[in-house]
C-alpha cells in the first residue's frame, strides 16, 4: 500500500471516530475540515518536500493563475509577462539609440527606441519590442493586485513582482 493510500486510510478512519462522537453538527464539521487540511498539507509536503513552508506560496501562485483563467478567459498570468524580459547585455552585445519617423511612432509613445547590436554576426534587435494589436494601439496587459499583509499574499505578490516580472502593480488591502 502506497505512503498516499495509508494517508487516505487514516484520514478516513479518523472522520468516522468523529462521525461516531460528535453530536453538534457544526463542531462536527469543524472537526472533518481540521482533519481533511492536516492531509491535504501532509500530502502536499510529500509532494514537494524541498519548498517546505513555501508551499503555501506556491499554491497561492497557482489558484491566483487558476481564477484568472476561469473568471476571465484569459491564458492565466503569461498572460501579464513581458514577451521580452529586459535583462544585462551579453560581452558581445552594445546598445544604441534610434528615433523612428514620425509615420511608424504609436500614438502615446516616445519616438526613441533602445537597440541591441550583436558584435558577433552584426545582427540587431529591439530591445523591448512593442506589442500592438490589430488596430494598431499598444498591448501592454497588466495585472493590479490587492494583497492582504499576511504570510501568502505578501511574499507570492513580490515574487511574481521581482522574479517573474509580471507587468502591473501590487498594492495592501486598504
Amino acid at each position: 500500500m502506497s505512503e498516499a493510500d495509508l494517508l487516505k486510510k487514516e484520514a478516513e478512519d479518523t472522520l468516522r471516530q468523529i462521525d461516531a462522537s460528535f453530536r453538534d453538527p457544526l463542531a462536527k464539521m469543524f472537526a472533518q475540515e481540521a482533519v481533511q487540511e492536516t492531509r491535504r498539507k501532509r500530502i502536499a509536503k510529500k509532494a514537494a518536500p524541498e519548498l517546505g513552508d513555501l508551499i503555501a506560496n506556491k499554491f497561492f501562485a497557482m489558484c491566483l493563475d487558476n481564477s484568472i483563467r476561469k473568471s476571465s478567459g484569459l491564458p492565466g498570468l503569461s498572460y501579464f509577462l513581458p514577451s521580452s524580459p529586459p535583462k544585462a547585455l551579453a560581452e558581445h552585445e552594445r546598445r544604441f539609440y534610434i528615433t523612428l519617423p514620425e509615420d511608424m511612432v504609436i500614438e502615446g509613445s516616445s519616438p526613441n527606441r533602445s537597440c541591441i547590436l550583436d558584435t558577433r554576426d552584426q545582427s540587431t534587435r529591439i530591445e523591448v519590442p512593442r506589442e500592438t494589436l490589430d488596430d494598431g494601439t499598444l498591448s501592454r496587459p497588466c495585472l493590479h493586485r490587492c494583497f492582504d499583509q499576511g504570510s501568502v499574499g505578501l511574499a507570492c505578490s513580490q515574487w511574481l513582482d521581482l522574479q517573474m516580472l509580471i507587468r502591473g502593480t501590487s498594492t495592501e488591502d486598504p
